[in-house]
């Protein structure tokens, strides 16, 4: 009985949380639905009494809406896809290949997590700037391709799968990119979405 009840203010807890995102989503979507004076009645309408969609209209009419989500999903795939192939390489190198002062490069690696983005952004901006990349996609994209904590979240992963099933692929004539392309990327499925869907939230702050 108490681990009935246990389970069910747990749920509770959870409804409560997922209730504190989800309403502010339904809040605004209903919005979008009221014309200006019925945004600024008070008390406020839930749902409400005349929908219009004039402001889905007039966003369209008056700014190039389509073509800003086009740039947003572009640059937004491009980099999660790149990032996570980018981040996996240099993960299954940390976790497979032994080479001199690798710890010492992982350490290094992982120190530039403490570094703010307000220290790079300048820097990063007048690298951009040279290359002549302002108000292009690889300005957006290129930036951004390279993550120490992906890295370091996909190397655990990495050294937590066996190594038998690299050493049994090597035996039948498989090479390192066979290997880390259909062995341990399949095997670490989980780990490559959890670091996906970390990026791609962050592409679209």
């Amino acid at each position: 009985m108490n681990i009935n009840i246990r389970k069910v203010v747990v749920y509770l807890l959870l409804v409560m949380l997922a209730l504190t995102t989800i309403v502010p989503m339904l809040w605004t979507f209903s919005t979008s639905l009221k014309s200006k004076q019925a945004t600024l009645a008070f008390p406020p309408d839930i749902v409400p009494k005349e929908p219009t969609l004039n402001n889905y209209i007039t966003l369209f009419n008056s700014y190039p809406f389509g073509r800003y989500l086009f740039n947003s999903f572009l640059v937004t795939s491009a980099t999660v896809f790149l990032q996570v192939l980018i981040a996996g390489l240099a993960a299954f190198a940390f976790a497979r290949f032994d080479f001199r002062f690798k710890n010492v490069l992982f350490g290094l690696y992982l120190a530039t997590l403490m570094i703010p983005f307000q220290v790079t952004a300048i820097p990063l901006y007048l690298i951009v700037r040279n290359f002549n990349w302002i108000n292009t996609y690889q300005g957006l994209i290129v930036p951004r391709l390279f993550s120490a904590f992906g890295v370091f979240l996909l190397r655990q992963a990495f050294m937590s799968t066996p190594r038998e099933f690299d050493e049994s692929a090597f035996i039948d004539g498989a090479g390192y990119f066979t290997v880390f392309f259909k062995i341990v990327l399949p095997m670490n499925k989980t780990a490559l979405a959890t670091f996906g869907i970390f990026f791609f939230y962050g592409c679209m702050e």
